[in-house]
């Protein structure tokens, strides 16, 4: 995906405390800083991918483009010592309203 976003949404319910975060994606990839990123634990992830191409609501504010699919969501247990984490987003076009 060109442009995005991933959150990390640390599951309480599972014992983890946090910290959460998240970072942009860019060109697919995403990086969080070492000190600033997820420690070990069970985490809701949630990304939202667009076309990159800057858009103008009819309210005249900017999005960063045109929303590439639904928000998707996972749940992951990351490792206490650092890692890679990638993710399989599916590429299927959003629902569109009345369809």
């Amino acid at each position: 995906m060109p442009d995005g976003f991933i959150v990390f949404v640390p599951n309480a319910s599972k014992g983890t405390r946090g910290p959460g975060g998240g970072a942009k994606i860019i060109n697919g990839s995403y990086a969080t800083p070492r000190d600033k990123g997820v420690v070990g634990g069970h985490y809701l992830v949630r990304i939202r991918g667009t076309d990159g191409v800057p858009v103008v609501n009819d309210l005249g504010e900017e999005a960063s483009g045109t929303i590439l699919f639904s928000e998707y969501e996972a749940e992951v247990e990351f490792p206490s010592e650092d890692a890679t984490q990638d993710f399989e987003v599916p590429t299927k076009e959003p629902s569109k309203p009345g369809r």
